[in-house]
């Protein structure tokens, strides 16, 4: 019974096998283009295995596959061709030219042309390139992503202004920056203040203010072209940057996008010694100026009367740098929404910007609304609008270069038996009780860096408006007018102060400044 029960599964087998076997077949046939030239070296493939083969010198190939396999031919600029194997054994292919459209890019004045017709150098980066690096300055997230392009920002972080060259320095003592258009129209991207020899802070520039997350694309135009399609003033090159529409929405489309970014100082990039203490000339004790710095001896953790004649332990203390600053935060909330039909599309936008820096007492606020609006009019008349609107706050930038007012020049050069939180003083902030400095040297051109960062004020208000109207007009297929109307327009107000009872200025002073640009 054993034994007939065995015979009669392996015939059950063997006639299942011979069964699945014989649904295989040699397939063979020719693959061609549009013209029924053969197309040799075309790739056909059993779709979804990785048994496939080419096609020899005309155009032929073989192939085992079954009924109901599906065969992907493909060769390089064509488009491919999907044929489902039925009962014949023979499959031939015509392929058709791929004419997928090439890179097209927006040149100078908006209008869009095939990369490869260009007579000049243009390099175009997408937003979503930007938004993997998101930055508060769009420009510094350039950096590394165009050759013979080079970035720098500044000190200041979030408020501050960046240096932008490309193909190097054309001269030693001009202006070497590129010409900025957005979204057709050029905008000013002087600089708002910067430190010089004698101190300054730093207020940004014009690009700075420009939302990362409003950018569709950056172009950057390199060469002598740019002076040709742009002026003088492209002479350095020209950056064409475009606002995102609402065009490709169906329907009523919403986005939200939030982003959070922390700063902080980098310690090890500073290899400091640990040995020596505060004094000088391996004198613990010294009447010399800025006795808080490292030139005394050894420290020995013996009690010793430091910069303030206060006596303390003369042992390493926490690090200055690490007391001193903060972690900066930066905050990016983006709400839009965009509609689109057939002949018209719009984008609305609103952005929030809250940046609190690195340096004590140190903010930046930006509140960024856009609006961009298309539409057409019949089949040969078309209007755009773009606008731009933004606000910005800026509180207790630090002052930089020369040594009064900046904070960060002292408490880089402390000793490290000195702990920078003892300068606070009695009346807080780096203070007196009489709210006068709390002086840390005999040098008045030593700042306590509290007193700087909480006492001093370099801030700034601005309102700016970015609007351009774009009307175009195809008289026939190879003939439109187009005519444009924009401007850059901002406001800002500066305030600037060194406080009552500074060591090297008793009195004070007080700056305010009002531009209209």
């Amino acid at each position: 019974m054993k034994t007939k029960f065995l015979r009669i599964v392996s015939s059950f087998l063997l006639v299942f096998a011979f069964g699945f076997t014989v649904q295989a077949q040699s397939i063979s046939g020719t693959v061609t283009d549009e013209n029924g030239v053969p197309l040799p070296g075309a790739t056909v493939l059993v779709q979804g295995t990785s048994n496939g083969v080419s096609t020899d010198f005309d155009g032929n190939y073989s192939i085992n596959a079954s009924s109901g396999d599906t065969l992907v031919f493909s060769f390089v600029g064509y488009g491919s061709q999907s044929v489902v194997v039925g009962s014949s054994a023979t499959v031939n292919a015509e392929l058709s030219p791929d004419n997928t459209l090439e890179e097209v890019v927006v040149t100078s004045l908006g209008i869009k042309r095939n990369v490869k017709a260009l007579g000049y150098s243009l390099t175009q980066v997408d937003g979503s390139e930007l938004s993997a690096n998101k930055t508060s300055n769009a420009i510094n997230a350039l950096q590394g992503k165009v050759a013979g392009v080079m970035v720098t920002g500044s000190a200041m972080g979030a408020k501050g202004s960046s240096r932008v060259v490309i193909r190097g320095s054309s001269s030693l003592t001009g202006n070497n920056q590129p010409l900025y258009v957005v979204d057709g129209i050029t905008i000013n991207n002087s600089n708002l203040g910067a430190s010089g020899v004698w101190g300054g802070a730093d207020y940004g520039d014009g690009i700075s203010s420009i939302n990362p997350d409003e950018i569709e694309s950056i172009s950057v135009l390199k060469g002598g072209a740019a002076a040709a399609l742009y002026g003088s003033r492209a002479s350095n090159g020209v950056i064409i940057i475009n606002t995102k529409t609402g065009a490709g929405t169906e329907g009523i489309g919403v986005e939200f996008n939030s982003s959070v970014q922390f700063d902080m100082l980098n310690l090890g990039l500073r290899d400091t010694q640990e040995l020596y203490g505060q004094g000088r000339d391996f004198s613990k004790v010294s009447d010399a100026i800025d006795t808080y710095q490292a030139w005394g001896p050894r420290m020995d953790g013996s009690m010793v009367a430091q910069w303030d004649g206060v006596s303390r332990e003369y042992s390493l203390q926490p690090s200055a740098l690490d007391s001193f600053y903060n972690t900066g935060e930066t905050y990016t909330n983006t709400i839009a929404v965009s509609t689109a039909n057939e002949n018209s599309n719009t984008r609305i936008s609103m952005t929030n910007l809250s940046n609190t820096d690195i340096v004590p007492n140190s903010t930046l606020g930006r509140n960024s609304f856009g609006i961009n609006n298309s539409n057409k009019f019949g089949d040969n008349f078309s209007v755009d609008v773009n606008v731009k609107y933004i606000m910005e706050d800026q509180e207790g930038n630090p002052q930089l270069s020369d040594s009064p007012g900046n904070g960060n020049f002292a408490v880089n050069l402390f000793a490290p038996t000195i702990n920078v939180n003892d300068m606070m003083g009695a009346g807080g902030l780096g203070r007196n009780a009489d709210l006068s400095e709390f002086r840390i040297s005999d040098n008045t051109y030593s700042q306590n860096p509290f007193f700087a960062a909480y006492n001093y004020i370099n801030s700034s208000e601005k309102e700016r408006f970015i609007g351009a109207i774009n009307a175009r007009w195809d008289l026939a297929d190879y003939l439109y007018v187009r005519g444009r109307v924009g401007g850059d327009r901002y406001n800002l107000l500066k305030q600037s102060s060194t406080p009552f009872g500074t060591a090297y200025q008793p009195r004070g002073s007080m700056n305010e400044s009002v531009f209209n640009i």
